[in-house]
């Protein structure tokens, strides 16, 4: 009996993750989640005035479950910093197709609701992937769980929260500090399409180099020069000189 005890508390501590317990249905999770993100991005259209900032916060709640199964999955793999980079690749690559395709072939015809259309069939395509997941998350190992646990854990995540916040926050401002700064209509434009290219390519210098550099010397690296370009940025420059930092914040940011 207390070594049926002993096994069902191991089962126990083994079905959770640090202080929270693991999800027993994935599958299910990412189904409803992608379902949800689906019928928030077809509602949009129809919203106006300050609903719309209402609808679109509501769809980074099923967003943000999506991209929690996504990290949860590759914490878990052999290889975690490798995976990182193959994510951070791909979902670059696609968003620069998607707003390519969208811009070229979507809004002229159909305005923004079109575009929202094609950003809920996104969602539904989701649907099928969802049945190919495990039905639950394999166990954390445990070395990465205690390395990550307590104040040290926390402040980690506060940290990617601020710096995915300080990223996507430049990205807000591309347009109007290019505005401000004079550029010809179209610039702030081809700014964003080239740091998503950069950001592909700084997807792919961190999936090669992973495990052959210090992952801390790289994040204190790409950091500063992310800070230097921002300032420079902040200096309004000429149109040249704007592109390039655009550029280098993507790549920096990404890898």
């Amino acid at each position: 009996m207390g070594g049926d005890r002993g096994a069902a508390h191991h089962g126990r501590i083994g079905r959770r993750d640090g202080p929270w317990p693991r999800p027993s249905s994935l599958k299910a999770i990412a189904i409803v989640v992608c379902l949800a993100l689906a019928a928030i991005d077809l509602a949009t259209p129809y919203a106006s005035g300050m609903n719309v900032v209402l609808i679109r916060g509501a769809a980074g709640l099923p967003s943000g479950v999506l991209m929690w199964i996504t990290m949860c999955l590759i914490a878990r793999s052999p290889r975690p910093e490798r995976w990182s980079g193959i994510y951070l690749t791909v979902q670059t690559l696609a968003q620069l197709v998607l707003a390519a395709l969208i811009a070229a072939f979507v809004i002229e015809r159909f305005g923004a609701g079109g575009g929202f259309s094609v950003l809920a069939a996104t969602a539904l395509a989701g649907v099928p992937i969802a049945l190919l997941l495990p039905g639950n998350f394999a166990p954390l190992d445990h070395k990465r769980e205690a390395g990550a646990s307590g104040v040290r854990g926390w402040i980690a995540l506060l940290a990617a929260f601020l710096y995915t916040a300080f990223t996507i926050g430049v990205w807000v401002y591309f347009e109007p500090l290019s505005r401000q700064a004079g550029h010809a209509e179209g610039i702030a434009g081809v700014a964003v399409s080239i740091s998503l290219a950069c950001q592909v390519a700084g997807g792919l210098a961190a999936t090669l180099l992973a495990g052959k550099i210090d992952w801390k010397l790289a994040l204190i690296v790409s950091s500063i020069i992310n800070g230097a370009a921002i300032v420079w940025l902040y200096m309004l420059p000429g149109p040249t000189t704007y592109l390039v930092l655009s550029g280098v914040f993507g790549f920096c940011g990404c890898s």
